[in-house]
């Protein structure tokens, strides 16, 4: 892998379609553990492109699929990789500039949280069915919200919103969070809605 590290895969998935922006690729492919990352093309399938057209910096590729060119943009926020502690210092030691930041493991104590005052404890046990966790969807209503769409509309091709590569883990944890707690349910509707990840004040 891209990391150094080995993976060895025990079956293949033959003739599997991947759809890759207008490109559909038909190949046979490993089910593998690769962490955050979805699919990984190969040199085998890299190999079957004959004469590629690469530009590095703006992370794009073109090569002839069936008599017409097709191209491939890279998500650019993925330019990070790990790298091992012997490398960094051999990089340091030849441009004989940067920082070299030592991690090591530190103690501290938590505080206790302030106790809450008598009078919004009080408000507290009064609703308390107020601020448990939802533990399901609502009830049906006397008047459920509905879009009524014109007769014969079909619904708007829309891409996904795009984010950094570090918040698919924290959507996918979210997601499943909330489907175990059944706030939200499957749907396999026309309609989607985009998601946002909005960050706090405290940075989480």
């Amino acid at each position: 892998m891209g990391i150094g590290d080995n993976e060895r895969g025990t079956r293949v998935c033959k003739g599997v379609v991947f759809h890759l922006k207008e490109l559909d690729i038909t190949k046979d492919f490993l089910p593998l553990s690769l962490g955050s990352s979805d699919v990984i093309l190969g040199m085998q399938w890299l190999e079957t492109l004959g004469v590629t057209k690469t530009n590095w910096k703006e992370q794009t590729m073109e090569f002839e699929v069936n008599g017409r060119i097709a191209q491939i943009e890279g998500y650019k926020l993925l330019g990070k990789s790990l790298i091992s502690l012997k490398a960094l210092v051999r990089t340091l030691s030849k441009d004989l500039n940067g920082y070299l930041i030592e991690l090591s493991n530190t103690e501290y104590q938590v505080s206790p949280p302030d106790p809450v005052p008598l009078f919004v404890q009080d408000i507290l046990s009064q609703f308390e069915c107020v601020f448990q966790e939802p533990t399901g969807l609502p009830p049906p209503r006397a008047m459920e919200h509905k879009i009524i769409a014109k007769e014969g509309t079909t619904p708007v091709s829309v891409r996904p919103y795009r984010y950094p590569y570090y918040q698919k883990g924290e959507i996918e944890r979210m997601i499943k969070e909330m489907l175990q707690a059944k706030v939200i349910q499957p749907s396999n509707r026309p309609y989607s809605s985009p998601v946002i990840l909005v960050k706090k004040k405290d940075g989480s």
